[in-house]
């Protein structure tokens, strides 16, 4: 099992191989968005990391979105919201 340091070093290398620097990471507010956008924010920055928050209206619970804004403002990362 690789530790976070390894996540973070491999996808640093993914994204400059491909001469990629920015990433979307779509948040849920869930466990799995919110390590996904703190590796993304370790492994390139947080101004190169963007939170896309989508709530589903009847669908998303309003306590997700709100935890889905909270994992952005503290990554200092970028995030956009859209309403389905």
């Amino acid at each position: 099992m690789q530790n976070s340091q390894d996540l973070i070093f491999n996808l640093k290398n993914f994204f400059t191989e491909r001469s990629f620097n920015k990433a979307v990471v779509g948040l849920s507010g869930g466990i799995d968005s919110a390590v996904t956008l703190a590796l993304g924010v370790k492994a390139l920055g947080a101004e190169n990391v963007t939170g896309l928050i989508l709530p589903e209206k009847g669908v998303s619970s309003s306590e997700s979105e709100t935890l889905a804004k909270k994992v952005a403002d503290q990554a200092n990362s970028a995030k956009s919201e859209f309403l389905a």
